[in-house]
């Protein structure tokens, strides 16, 4: 699979960053990063006290991309 990317460094976190995983749409790569993101469970399960808390949930490709 062949995807672009972009890090961003998120604001007072020690350096974490937020990286994003692109395939251009229509592509056989977008198709197969579609598949990935409906083959995987609803809902991760988050360690420690976030998963916990209300409205905690997981981004799938779609919410990240747009596509639906």
């Amino acid at each position: 699979m062949c995807l672009t990317f972009e890090v961003m460094a998120i604001f007072r976190t020690d350096g974490r960053r937020l990286v994003t995983y692109q395939a251009p749409p229509g592509a056989p790569d977008h198709d197969a990063m579609l598949l990935l993101d409906m083959a995987s469970p609803e809902e991760a399960a988050l360690p420690g006290p976030s998963s916990s808390r209300p409205g905690a949930q997981k981004a799938g490709f779609r919410g990240l991309t747009g596509s639906g």
